[in-house]
């Protein structure tokens, strides 16, 4: 293979045409460079979008879920000592908390019923719809069958209650609207289509009160970051009433949004004249080459005759922000500032706007007394160090002098923002603030939904039955089968003791985890996130060593914290030296002291370079950096043998304990795609035969296929990824109780819809794996040979089990 140096970098070629001298520059490498995730939303992103940067195809979601209802389970019964195929969801429904609270997982939106204050819905970041009718004492899920259930807005119609709409949020896969004439009981899914084209984010659905009641001809609004659409069918049509400068939202799915563009970040309408528009634009301006550093112009367009025409007026000028460096990116685009808008039902000539301004680090808020003409700024609603990515806004319905802030904390005037009562919060990130018909305040936020107590300044759960638990990794006691821990996207590491239920043992993004493998041991080992902060570099990330029910300790001593590293590092533990454990950054770190200290046990990858479209540094060549390790695994019957999968798709592979490592992808596409490595898990038996699961989409060109098999320890690799739809592969399980037998390996993935599993022979084909299961991302497998029990990690969704001590 040349050497880089072989490839000279925009050299230049004399050629001579018609006797003209014609001087050609071969064109540049492209390399895209791995960066690190700034929150889970951008880490589940960035896992499918690397190197491309690309949103999933239109049709993606589509086609994996008609290849999924088109398949028939016709696979041998599994090896695995189960007596049923069916899954049952052990939770958490909720998490207990040690101040009395529990948490479920982040709620995105929530409507109410507009008479009975009973009945609300829920939208969750990636668990669907649920209904309470009983002001949040319980909770059902409502569209089980609706894959990929992102949650954007939820709109309940004002006149006829029994319609609802929402739309999903484009979080890998375009969005989609959702349709109900039941409250509920059916939904219809179908594109957002305006003009031939389909739109790709949407963010907020509403609807026009006074064109309210019908399912055929009620007038909604749907946003995207550029348009506001008009439907006049009820959803069925949609035609652009706005659309700003740089349309974003229907641009090709090979780009993705600039740094500059104006960007939609609220819509509200006025409860008596729905015809009265009120729209929240952020203006972004570059201030410093390639836009590395930003300003905004807080804009607000108002329509007085639906959208048919717009004014536009300056409301402020944010403070200058790092537009790479924000917490909370959009999705495949830039930073811009959050705006809120809302209209008083009390008295709508009051108008409220508020945005983060990220040079003074706090929410800054606006008020008009003329129905938009003129806004004057009122007190800011909370201190600097509060500071965080989301924000909402509400006005209560019978006192317009009474607003709500929520970011961090949530806040609270009387006065029109002449003054401020920081009312605290149940838990942190403040999504969403409505009001149900009863005028009290509802809260969703990362930690579930609230309902807020004026009368003491406290807040009640009401997260009772709603699992919507968004869960990386989920780890198994090797012999108490009513004992599991797991890492939870912003709710930390949860343990399940049984009748006990799910619990919180340590705060943050909970990350991987893992049990001591002793029989009576009560050791668990887990993480929070790797991240750094923007305002001051700092590192969040922390390794804790704990016990179930006890307490935990920092384990961070000799590890380099200012490694690049993926959102959530993965581990593995040795199980025949149980002090050794293995951690993935830019290098592996390995312990043999039960995490007292770390030693690097392997180079750095973050600038070696895989290319789909030439080699490194040849002209032209389209390549992606290594950037980190996302996956490490040990041979059980050899562990001096490991693999470990990076985010370009190389897999190293050493065979003795880290000394030395090899590629086994190379530098070209070929065998394995330019793709994030999801899991690797090693034959029990062979360390020469391992799986490996990839995320990412074969239609971004950086090559094909999602499940691969070595029989060598990496020296060739086999695409058994034939049947299998064109989605992420998040994980892989090979049945340990059929390896101890010579029969054909059974295999187990889990991915963005569902579990697969596929008897590993040549005339084999891949099969669906089980019922009752919602089509959510399926993020971690695991199976207790001893305790004869399947459990699977979902994001959105908590734990799904299939054992005889949880069947249903």
């Amino acid at each position: 293979m040349p050497s880089r140096s072989t490839f000279a970098i925009g050299v230049l070629l004399a050629v001579s045409i018609a006797g003209t001298a014609v001087v050609w520059r071969a064109p540049e490498p492209v390399v895209a460079a791995a960066r690190m995730a700034a929150d889970g939303d951008d880490w589940f992103e960035l896992q499918r979008a690397y190197p491309s940067s690309k949103p999933a195809p239109l049709d993606a979601l589509a086609k994996a879920m008609e290849a999924w209802r088109g398949s028939v389970d016709r696979s041998p019964r599994p090896k695995l000592a189960i007596t049923t195929d069916r899954w049952t969801s052990i939770g958490p429904q909720p998490i207990g908390v040690s101040n009395g609270l529990t948490y479920s997982g982040r709620i995105t939106t929530i409507a109410t019923h507009p008479t009975n204050a009973s009945i609300m819905y829920a939208g969750s970041n990636n668990g669907g719809i649920w209904k309470t009718t009983d002001l949040g004492a319980s909770w059902t899920p409502l569209n089980e069958t609706l894959a990929f259930p992102a949650l954007a807005s939820i709109a309940i119609d004002p006149v006829d209650p029994n319609l609802l709409y929402a739309v999903t949020a484009a979080r890998t896969y375009p969005s989609r609207l959702l349709r109900s004439t039941d409250a509920g009981a059916t939904w219809t899914e179908s594109s957002i289509v305006s003009g031939g084209r389909t739109l790709i984010f949407a963010g907020k659905i509403l609807l026009d009160p006074s064109r309210a009641g019908s399912p055929n001809t009620s007038t909604i609004y749907v946003t995207g970051f550029s348009n506001v659409l008009r439907s006049d069918d009820s959803g069925r049509t949609f035609r652009s009433v706005l659309q700003l400068a740089n349309d974003q939202d229907f641009t090709s799915v090979t780009t993705t949004r600039a740094s500059d563009a104006p960007t939609i970040r609220d819509l509200a309408l006025d409860p008596t004249q729905g015809s009265r528009l009120f729209l929240a634009v952020a203006e972004p301006v570059c201030v410093t080459s390639a836009c590395a550093n930003a300003t905004a112009t807080m804009a607000l367009y108002r329509s007085v005759n639906s959208g048919t025409n717009w004014t536009r007026s300056t409301i402020a000028t944010a403070g200058q922000y790092i537009v790479p460096n924000r917490r909370h990116t959009e999705i495949f685009g830039p930073y811009t500032p959050r705006a809120r808008v809302a209209v008083a039902r009390s008295n709508t000539s009051v108008v409220a706007y508020a945005f983060l301004d990220d040079g003074i680090t706090k929410p800054r808020v606006f008020r008009s007394v003329d129905a938009g003409e003129s806004f004057g700024e009122v007190a800011a609603p909370q201190a600097a160090n509060e500071f965080v990515w989301p924000l909402t806004l509400a006005i209560s319905p019978t006192n317009a002098n009474e607003m709500y802030v929520g970011n961090n904390a949530i806040a609270r005037t009387t006065d029109g923002g002449a003054t401020w009562t920081r009312l605290g919060a149940p838990h942190g990130d403040q999504t969403t603030l409505v009001f149900n018909a009863g005028g009290t305040l509802i809260v969703g936020n990362d930690g579930g939904m609230f309902r807020f107590n004026p009368s003491n300044t406290t807040f009640t759960a009401i997260n009772n039955t709603l699992s919507i638990t968004e869960l990386y990794m989920v780890a198994a006691h090797p012999t108490n089968a009513l004992m599991l821990t797991a890492g939870a996207q912003d709710n930390g590491g949860i343990q399940f003791r049984g009748a006990l239920g799910w619990s919180l043992y340590h705060g943050g993004d909970g990350g991987d985890t893992v049990f001591d493998p002793a029989a009576n041991s009560n050791t668990v080992y887990s993480e929070i996130e790797w991240f750094f902060q923007p305002t001051n570099g700092s590192q969040v990330f922390v390794f804790f060593r704990c016990t179930i029910g006890g307490t935990c300790a920092t384990k961070i001593s000799g590890l380099n914290l200012n490694d690049a590293g993926p959102f959530i590092p993965k581990l593995a533990l040795d199980r025949s030296r149980p002090d050794s454990l293995w951690l993935t950054v830019e290098r592996l770190y390995r312990t043999d002291n039960r995490a007292d200290t770390w030693v690097a046990a392997s180079p750095s990858v973050k600038d070696t370079q895989r290319c789909w479209s030439g080699t490194p540094g040849a002209s032209g060549s389209q390549c992606a950096t290594g950037g980190y390790f996302t996956t490490v695994a040990l041979a059980p019957s050899n562990t001096d043998v490991v693999y470990a999968g990076a985010l370009n798709g190389d897999i190293w592979v050493s065979t003795n304990r880290g000394a030395t490592w090899r590629s086994t992808a190379g530098t070209t596409v070929a065998p394995l795609p330019v793709r994030p490595v999801t899991q690797i898990q090693v034959d029990p038996g062979n360390p020469l035969i391992a799986y490996a699961t990839y995320s990412g989409f074969n239609s971004a060109g950086q090559g094909n296929g999602h499940v691969f098999r070595t029989s060598d320890g990496g020296q060739s690799w086999t695409d058994l990824s034939g049947g299998l739809p064109d989605i992420p592969a998040n994980t892989v399980l090979i049945d340990p109780d059929g390896a101890a037998t010579n029969s054909p390996r059974l295999i187990y993935v889990g991915t963005d819809i569902g579990i697969y599993r596929l008897q590993d022979t040549s005339a084999a084909t891949w099969q669906t794996f089980g019922a009752g299961m919602p089509f959510v991302p399926v993020t971690h497998i695991i199976y207790n040979s001893t305790t004869r029990q399947l459990v699977a990690a979902t994001y959105g969704r908590g734990i799904w089990t299939i054992s005889p001590r949880f069947s249903r």
